[in-house]
């Protein structure tokens, strides 16, 4: 499977399971991979930070949970560090 078709399922489901995932997230930002939740935060740079220390870049789908059903958005990050994150 291709980064695309990895993370166009990963919103199909999103989609699928959003009134679930508003009652047990709203308002934190939740991580998907095969169709479940793996994690959830407060926000989006540490969802990434935390998710990528176990899960390669690309095989993993980040949406912030809203009441309000927007279509999720597909942001493709290179393998660089997220902006501000010091390098190790």
């Amino acid at each position: 499977m291709t980064v695309i078709s990895i993370l166009k399922h990963e919103a199909g489901k999103y989609r699928e399971l959003h009134e679930e995932m508003v009652r047990r997230y709203e308002g934190r930002v939740i991580v998907m991979k095969d169709g479940i939740v793996i994690g959830a935060y407060d926000d989006e740079r540490s969802a990434v930070i935390e998710t990528r220390k176990t899960h390669p870049m690309g095989t993993f789908f980040i949406q912030r949970v809203s009441r309000d059903y927007v279509t999720p958005s597909m942001t493709l990050h290179s393998r660089s560090l997220p902006p501000s994150q010091p390098h190790a």
